[in-house]
């Protein structure tokens, strides 16, 4: 690990779009409060000698709090669709207004690193809905997210609900290209496509399966409405979809020992929160994502740079 990284996570915990959100400053506060307590009791019910132990035991619980465990990681899969191999990088739920911006620079640099066919964004670029815009430095970061093919994008249930035209425009200006309700042909016969995140009823999910070609990697932010009786199966039948998705934060915070959950248990139920789904007999991938929204720790939920190897059929 370079010290460089380590100097700078810490630092930036403190900083995200503005200076001394509240969310990052309440947190880290009540962290470092308990954390303090723990020593002053190990340090009282202990002899002299281990005090520099309790200090040091402290130290590293923090490390591993605000570093390991949120540090991205690269978690590779494959998949069979069409007649040529293709690398194709997921990266979602970038929540840059409330995020460690180390993280997803991080992430940008892993991806970038394994030299993609294509880099598909699937979702939440915000956290809060009442956001107007996304600040200056977030599309310069995305401007530096290589792929040999193009970056395509959709967006999320946080992005949709103040100015989406004008953050359109903005990642267009970027040079990634938005996918939603089109087909592009990515190799032979194989097809990329993609719907926002528009409304809770999802009236356009029907028409985009619908019109959906044979072999197809379909961009869709939630995993949820997938399997909640919002079109009929029988429209994908004869074909091969990759389903390509997010939303969950796999879990985000889960608690050690258990397989319960701060955030996705009670909307997704835990067998959604993140990996491979089958859909009939076509696939979903569920990405854990890169940031945080509203509650600015992961725990056992690294943030994921997902490769996914096409593979010819």
């Amino acid at each position: 690990m370079n010290a460089y990284w380590y100097v700078k996570g810490f630092v930036l915990a403190f900083f995200n779009e503005s200076m001394f959100r509240w969310t990052n400053i309440t947190f880290l506060s009540i962290l470092f409060i308990i954390n303090a307590l723990i020593v002053i009791v190990l340090i009282v019910k202990v002899p002299k000698k281990w005090k520099w132990g309790a200090l040091i035991l402290s130290f590293h619980i923090l490390l591993w709090f605000f570093l390991w465990e949120n540090l991205p990681e690269v978690k590779e899969t494959e998949y069979h669709i069409g007649k040529e191999p293709l690398k194709i990088i997921q990266l979602t739920d970038f929540h840059f207004n409330t995020s460690q911006v180390w993280i997803i620079d991080k992430a940008i640099r892993k991806a970038n690193s394994e030299n993609p066919d294509i880099v598909v964004l699937t979702g939440d670029y915000k956290t809060d809905i009442s956001q107007n815009d996304l600040s200056p430095w977030v599309f310069d970061k995305l401007k530096e997210i290589k792929a040999k093919k193009g970056v395509y994008l959709i967006f999320g249930n946080h992005d949709n609900f103040q100015n989406p035209e004008k953050m359109r425009k903005e990642f267009e200006n970027c040079g990634i290209t938005l996918i939603h309700k089109k087909n592009i042909e990515i190799s032979s016969d194989v097809y990329l496509t993609g719907l926002d995140f528009e409304d809770i009823y999802f009236r356009d999910l029907r028409a985009s399966l619908k019109n959906l070609p044979n072999r197809s990697i379909f961009l869709f932010h939630s995993p949820r409405q997938l399997f909640e009786g919002f079109f009929d199966m029988k429209l994908l039948e004869g074909k091969n979809v990759l389903f390509l998705t997010g939303h969950t934060h796999g879990g985000q915070f889960m608690f050690p020992w258990t397989n319960k959950d701060l955030k996705a248990e009670q909307e997704m139920g835990i067998k959604h929160l993140n990996g491979w789904l089958n859909l009939g007999e076509n696939k979903v991938y569920v990405s854990k994502g890169l940031g945080t929204s509203y509650f600015p720790l992961r725990l056992r939920a690294k943030p994921e740079v997902t490769v996914i190897n096409i593979l010819p059929e």
